[in-house]
Order: structure tokens, then sequence, then C-alpha cells
């Protein structure tokens, strides 16, 4: 059993470990939470994979460069994605287009950029989808009833939760601009209709595995 195998066996002994949870990036590496915020355990030596996210799993990166997904139970190695790949139910994630069986399902906003990837919702009536916008900025997307809706200027796709809300992290607030606008992480029905879950912290970073 690898180190971070005994630090993840160890952290969920005493219970079956949570079907979804959160890991956020820290200077001791990263740490794996529940979707309320507890903390589990610290993988070190790991960062978050940002640019290699996939659906339902969580993309590490060692200091080698090397690849891990974590998906709450085992942590298993990964290659490095270029070009168009599959993500999640057949979806295909190119730079500028989203694809499913040939019927292009979600094309780029203006401006530069690229999507990094694209999850269905539960009951596979929408897409959420992760915009990398210039100076990589990301922009959380939904697409739904052939609308592509951007969740704010600033926002992480997270994933799905079992209700069909969507879990979105605004580093600086859904408004983002407004002083008044809480740093969290939301879920949301719609681009507008969202609930606070979880408070976060300036410049945190998150990613989410099983949803």
């Amino acid at each position: 059993m690898t180190a971070a195998l005994a630090v993840i066996s160890a952290a969920l002994a005493l219970g079956a470990p949570p079907e979804r949870g959160l890991v956020l990036e820290t200077n001791a590496g990263v740490q794996l939470q529940t979707l309320g915020g507890r903390r589990l355990a610290t993988l070190r030596g790991y960062d978050l994979a940002i640019d290699q996210a996939i659906a339902h799993e969580v993309v590490l990166r060692d200091r080698r460069g090397k690849l891990t997904a974590f998906d709450g139970r085992r942590l298993r190695a990964v290659t490095l994605r270029r070009g168009c790949r599959t993500t999640d139910r057949a979806l295909v994630v190119c730079a500028r287009t989203i694809r499913s069986g040939g019927r292009i399902v979600a094309r780029a906003p203006r401006g530069i950029g690229h999507w990094i990837w694209a999850e269905r919702s539960p009951r596979r009536d929408a897409v959420l989808a992760q915009w990398e916008a210039e100076c990589e900025t990301p922009v959380a997307y939904l697409v739904a009833d052939g609308k592509v809706s951007a969740f704010g200027r600033e926002s992480v796709a997270l994933g799905w939760l079992p209700t069909g809300e969507a879990l979105i992290h605004f580093p600086n607030g859904p408004c983002a601009g407004d002083s008044r606008s809480v740093r969290g992480i939301y879920a949301a029905v719609s681009t507008r209709k969202l609930r606070l879950l979880l408070r976060t912290s300036r410049f945190a970073q998150y990613l989410m595995w099983g949803g």
C-alpha cells in the first residue's frame, strides 16, 4: 500500500467513504473534505490538476508531474490528455466544441479560451461544462434547452448533486466585483437560482469527486 493510500484508509477507517466530496489545494498537499467542509485527510505532495479535470474523479499532479485520479476510494494512474477526449457518457470535449454522437452540444463562447471538461446531469437533460477563458480565468457553463449560459465571470464547475443541482465554486462570489458577494460553493438549479453550501477563503481552489 502506498503512503497516500494508507492515509486515505486511516482517515476513512471509522466509516464508509462519502460518495461525493471536495478536494482543497493547500500548501501541505490536497485536503480531502466532505461536502460540508469537514476535513478527512491530507494527501501530501499533490496539487490539483485542474487543466486535466474529468467527470466523477479528481485528477492530482505530484511534484514530478505524474497524474493520479482519485474517486473517493482509490487512486489510479492516468496519462496526460491532449486534444479531444471523452469525459462523461459519450460527451466528447474538444477545444472549441462539445459533442455527443457527432452532434454539437455546445460551441465555444466568444473570446479566447477552450473547453476543459463536461458532464451530464443525473437526469441527462443538461450538461455542466468548464471553460477556461483568457488569462486562465475559469467560467462554468450550463447547457440546457439549447442554451449555453455562464454561471458568472469567474466560476468553477465541480459536478452534480443527486438532486440535479450543479455544484459551483465562486472564488470571488456569484457577483464578482461586489464586496457584498459571498465567496463559496453553491448548489445551483440554474445560473440564477443558487444556494450557499460552504463559504470559502480567498484564492481557494477546489475540485470534487463523485459528482
